[in-house]
């Protein structure tokens, strides 16, 4: 009988604690931000009407990005207006760029976020284009 009121002791801590968001692990995991081997993402942030990232081309030839897309609801592309620089934008060889996307819908202040990136590119000597992707993970700031 007594090590059943033990472990009915424990069982109740463990539900508070869970309870109150002690033992959720989301707030545990840390923020990051991985592309394709070549293209580094230097840092990022997370808005919840923008997102701006920070990358730099390490592909070893200069690129012109025409396609950045964060999570299912921030996309800028050359025919869209939400981006600074706007796009296609060149990216030479080891440059860091910052690239600002408005207009997004990414959630509220605080909440955490998990979404696909996609870079769409051309190579500026064989013109030909590709798509790369990566991911980040973040909370959402302002």
């Amino acid at each position: 009988m007594t090590y059943g009121w033990a472990i009915l002791v424990v069982l109740a801590a463990i539900g508070a604690l869970a309870y109150f968001g002690v033992l959720s692990p989301e707030k545990f995991l840390p923020e990051k931000c991985t592309i394709a081997p070549g293209i580094d993402c230097a840092g990022f942030d997370v808005r919840s009407t923008s997102a701006i990232f920070s990358l730099r081309n390490g592909m070893g030839k200069d690129l012109d990005i025409t396609m950045l897309k964060v999570g299912e609801n921030c996309t800028a592309s050359a025919n869209t207006s939400n981006i600074d620089p706007p796009l296609p934008a060149e990216f030479p060889n080891a440059d860091l760029v910052t690239f600002t996307i408005t207009g997004c819908t990414n959630g509220d202040i605080g909440d955490r976020f998990r979404g696909d990136v996609v870079i769409r590119y051309t190579e500026e000597i064989t013109g030909i284009t590709k798509l790369t992707d990566g991911g980040v993970v973040g909370r959402i700031k302002e």
